[in-house]
């Protein structure tokens, strides 16, 4: 059992946050084959081509790749705590190659140490370098340029839904309501100066709480995780609701029964809206401009398949249960 105590400094300064680079070293897993996500499939199956002639062509895109492979340790320098739900693949690149070489050299010799496959020569030679930090950065931001930031805007959008869910289930129901919805392996323990997080390990650890608080991050790519390791910020890293998004962006989608019934982009949007949206986060995940999605909410709203409430100076979208019966009908037609 791995117990991540907190106590109530901790619980006042917790937050959510998207890390680009996490993300991107979780891709790598996925698409080398270590991890298999059926929710994934039709990305993967669209990427891994780029991602097998990356590999061929950078070697330390293969050693990357290589690290994720294990599950055990993984270096937590390669994706530093990301500090917003904005944070920006420039900056963790930048905090990353800042790593101490102590650190970084630390951390890597664990990883090797946990392994339970052997590394490739070449891998481990790049890997025991003494510059191993800077040709691991080669690796991650050539990563980032070629199989993560061109479907960024998507992504992000993704996440940023599932932060919204999140601090919402926060704000109305409380820690035990917003942990527990995490994982079946995690729980929520409280008592009377704070409470702990208990997760389903087959070893024992607890983290003491040190006022600092938690950063919660989304994964559209990775399992549940978790930081405790000092230097860095704990964190607890969990999938991401919606994931399927970005695997069901495919070239039939217009062949679809509901596409032809109110259109290809409505029926986007509305398969979009599986929780609560914003029209913001609808430009970015389709990549249409404001007007364009604000006309074809307004035709949804008004055919009854949406709804919009005010949260603040947000406005959110979600479907009505008329909306949600023309989905279930259209998922069954295509299976």
């Amino acid at each position: 059992m791995l117990r991540i105590d907190v106590n109530p400094q901790d619980l006042a300064v917790s937050r959510f946050a998207i890390s680009p680079a996490s993300e991107t070293c979780r891709a790598l897993d996925i698409l080398s084959g270590y991890r298999s996500d059926s929710a994934l499939k039709s990305w993967s199956s669209r990427t891994r081509d780029r991602f097998k002639d990356l590999c061929r062509r950078i070697p330390q895109v293969r050693a990357l790749a290589s690290l994720g492979q294990t599950s055990g340790y993984h270096p937590d320098f390669l994706a530093p705590p990301p500090t917003s739900p904005h944070e920006t693949f420039d900056s963790q690149l930048t905090a990353m190659r800042a790593t101490p070489v102590s650190q970084a050299r630390t951390e890597l010799h664990r990883a090797i140490a946990e392994r339970t496959r052997p590394m490739s020569p070449d891998v481990l030679a790049i890997i025991r370098a003494p510059d191993a930090v800077a040709r691991l950065g080669v690796g991650l931001e050539m990563a980032w340029c070629e199989l993560i930031e061109p479907e960024w805007p998507v992504i992000h959008a993704i996440l940023e839904q599932d932060l919204l869910h999140r601090a919402g289930r926060l704000l109305a129901f409380g820690w035990a309501e917003a942990v527990e919805d995490l994982s079946p392996r995690v729980r929520w323990s409280a008592y009377e100066e704070g409470g702990s997080i208990e997760v389903e390990v087959p070893w024992e650890q607890r983290s003491p709480s040190d006022g600092t608080g938690l950063l919660f991050i989304p994964t559209i790519f990775g399992a549940l995780a978790f930081s405790t390791d000092p230097p860095w910020h704990r964190a607890v890293v969990y999938p991401s609701r919606g994931r399927a998004v970005l695997g069901n962006q495919r070239a039939d989608s217009g062949c679809d029964a509901l596409s032809k019934l109110i259109s290809r982009t409505r029926a986007e949007l509305l398969e979009a809206m599986h929780q609560p949206v914003t029209t913001t986060q609808l430009t970015r995940q389709h990549q249409r401009s404001l007007g364009n999605v604000g006309y074809h909410l307004s035709v949804l709203r008004k055919s009854g398949l949406i709804t919009s409430s005010r949260n603040g100076q947000v406005v959110l979208y979600r479907r009505t249960s008329l909306g949600d019966a023309l989905i279930a009908a259209n998922d069954a037609s295509r299976r």
